[in-house]
């Protein structure tokens, strides 16, 4: 009820702020367009046509706030729909999880999105993390000068603090933004203030380098201290990276906010309870299940799928923009089940001259069922220093080989990179020869 009071009784004097317990239903709108780059052979840059549109809407209801600005929500989810078209490729990825609450955590320079229940996967996660979330665009406006803007006649131009630019974006770090918020006017009619933003951004995310021009209309309620209608056209240039192919794309994204009834304050308490302030490392792994290989894994979100297709599936472990490491899954065709022994053989006849020496060998008898063979190698390729470990999974499903590569010199600095993966590795059932081929063309349609 304090969020409705303050929403009724808001004077130039005494702005609105967001509190928790309110709620608001947020629509939010993509429409993309332009080439996506590609360098897979070495051998030149290739382009292809990328179109992509969604829609997602959500119920969000605010549990905390940190000096006035949005702090963590929880959202959710009642429709997602988009449509990406690759060069003459299509998919339409959807939330798979509706009816799961998600949470969503202003985290310093950028928006974590995790479930409240249960681990989200990487293309859940595509389809939710959108450009321009709204607790970004909380952002955009300081507390200290709502003020202002609540006055008959509101002025002035601001920078925007560092941080926001990369979260509007999805970046993982901006190293350059020119940003400002510009006042236009005062709607009197909607009781609104209409701000202008517009700047260029240097950064960085999944290890390429990015710059985007950024260009937009809000749409500030003095009366409930937030924005309620965002839209933002982003011109971005992407180069080729680590995981992912570059792109020179232009982006409309539409975000409204429209206030619902503030939930009980007993509903509320239970929100708080319930969900922590800050998540575990663990809250924020995704789940993976590969649509060729049969097998499932835990990761944290450092490691970035690159690959999932019919031969294998690869993940790269990328940090502070550097790839640290890569992880091959492959499935094993053969029937036939080696000792320790052979498994350490047949990793030195595949690394040939690259092989130095084992540096450790293990097998485990997992609880449910699953035998593991661990053997750790290190070599050298064209000079450089590197570390194998290879693993073998196999159950009543089948089996699974895992390779981990690593320049041997980074080993002790990431120490444990490669544990929640190998540890929750479980091999699972071959898709049917329909589901296979389906997931074929999607994965053609997205490589």
């Amino acid at each position: 009820m304090v969020w409705v009071l303050s929403s009724v009784c808001a004077s130039a004097a005494d702005p609105a702020t967001v509190v928790p317990g309110m709620r608001r239903r947020i629509v939010a709108r993509a429409d993309v367009e332009g080439k996506l780059l590609f360098n897979a052979d070495g051998s030149g840059v290739r382009r292809r046509s990328l179109r992509l549109s969604g829609r997602l809407e959500y119920l969000e209801t605010v549990l905390r706030v940190d000096d006035g600005h949005l702090a963590q929500t929880l959202r959710d989810v009642e429709h997602s729909t988009a449509s990406l078209v690759v060069g003459k490729w299509t998919s339409s990825p959807e939330f798979s999880q509706r009816g799961v609450p998600l949470v969503a955590r202003w985290g310093g320079a950028a928006v974590q999105i995790y479930s409240a229940r249960s681990p989200l996967s990487s293309r859940d996660l595509d389809v939710v993390a959108l450009q321009v979330d709204p607790l970004a665009l909380d952002r955009l406006i300081p507390v200290g000068r709502r003020t202002k803007l609540a006055q008959s006649n509101p002025e002035g131009t601001w920078t925007v603090a560092e941080g926001v630019g990369a979260a509007l974006l999805g970046w993982e770090v901006c190293s350059h933004q020119t940003l400002k918020c510009k006042v236009v006017r005062r709607d009197t009619e909607r009781g609104v203030v209409l701000i202008e933003i517009s700047g260029d951004l240097l950064g960085a995310v999944d290890g390429s380098t990015s710059e985007a021009k950024l260009r937009g209309k809000l749409n500030y309620d003095p009366r409930l201290g937030q924005c309620v209608w965002a839209d933002v056209l982003i011109e971005e240039k992407r180069a080729i990276g680590h995981v992912a192919p570059g792109f020179e794309v232009k982006a409309r994204i539409r975000v409204q906010a429209v206030p619902q009834d503030p939930i009980e304050d007993d509903q509320l308490r239970s929100h708080l309870a319930a969900i922590p302030s800050a998540p575990q490392a663990t809250d924020l792994y995704l789940a993976f299940a590969s649509r060729f290989q049969g097998f499932e894994i835990m990761h944290d979100r450092s490691w970035k799928l690159m690959v999932d297709g019919p031969s294998r599936t690869i993940f790269r472990l990328i940090h502070d923009g550097d790839l640290i490491a890569q992880a091959n899954f492959s499935r094993i065709r053969s029937t036939e089940r080696p000792t320790l022994q052979q498994f350490q053989q047949e990793v030195k006849r595949a690394l040939g001259d690259s092989f130095e020496r084992f540096v450790a060998a293990s097998e485990d008898d997992r609880s449910d069922g699953t035998r593991v063979y661990r053997v750790i190698v290190v070599g050298a390729v064209e000079s450089l220093p590197i570390q194998w470990m290879y693993c073998h999974f196999r159950n009543g499903h089948g089996a699974v080989t895992a390779v981990i590569s690593i320049d041997a010199r980074l080993v002790e600095k990431h120490a444990g990179f490669d544990e929640r993966v190998l540890a929750s590795l479980r091999v699972t059932p071959l898709p049917t020869p329909q589901q296979a081929k389906a997931d074929e063309d999607t994965s053609r349609a997205t490589r």
